[in-house]
């Protein structure tokens, strides 16, 4: 039965029915709606860049560390031993001696003869040896009367060369046999005379040319010749 529209309650029940009617038949629009999804996606961690030892620069992504290599510190040089002054030398030792009276030469040593000898290069102490014969013969004159002398000797020696207080010397053992004739002639006098001897002395020269010792027989030295 459809109410009387006409009259306002026939009117009013006629718009509540509609609406009840379009209410029952209407979508559930609230259910069809979808509820929205939120999907959280990691964020990527920053690339961290490693710079290059050697001082170049990349992209954050492709950035490749490279080391420098370690420097080897290089050997200090050792410095090389100061060589002994001894080292290697060579010289001769002269053998000076007081020939014919003393009153004729002045109390003057002449020379009569040198023995050479060598350092070894061996460690120290340094080794020295020598020897020889000495030969010597002269004349010698003064207010009209000649000396002819002659000397003959067989030296030998041996011994070290080292560092003493004074710096390097000779530490020498020395052996010398010797003899020696003097003829003297004057207007009315010729004679002879001969003299000879055995000298073994501990001698030490310091190493320096020209430096001499006496021997232990009159008017007898050595003085020291470096090459």
């Amino acid at each position: 039965m459809v109410p009387n529209v006409r009259s306002p309650l026939g009117f009013i029940l006629g718009v509540s029915l509609l609406c009840l009617f379009a209410v029952a038949c209407a979508p559930d629009t609230l259910d069809a709606t979808p509820t929205p999804t939120f999907t959280v996606t990691p964020a990527m961690p920053a690339s961290t860049s490693t710079p290059s030892a050697a001082g170049g620069s990349g992209s954050a992504g492709d950035a490749t560390a490279t080391l420098a290599p370690t420097a080897t510190p290089e050997p200090s040089p050792t410095a090389s031993p100061t060589p002994s002054p001894c080292e290697g030398v060579s010289g001769s030792l002269e053998v000076r001696a007081l020939v014919g009276p003393a009153a004729a030469v002045g109390l003057t040593t002449h020379a009569v003869g040198t023995i050479p000898f060598t350092v070894g290069t061996a460690q120290s102490p340094y080794a020295v040896s020598g020897g020889d014969h000495i030969s010597f013969s002269d004349v010698l004159s003064e207010d009209d009367i000649h000396y002819d002398v002659s000397f003959e000797a067989d030296v030998a020696f041996d011994g070290t060369c080292d560092l003493g207080p004074g710096g390097a010397q000779l530490l020498l053992g020395l052996e010398m046999v010797w003899d020696q004739i003097v003829n003297v002639t004057a207007e009315d006098f010729d004679e002879t005379y001969a003299n000879s001897g055995e000298e073994s002395e501990n001698l030490i020269l310091p190493l320096i040319d020209g430096t001499s010792a006496s021997l232990g027989g009159e008017g007898l030295e050595v003085v020291l010749h470096l090459n």
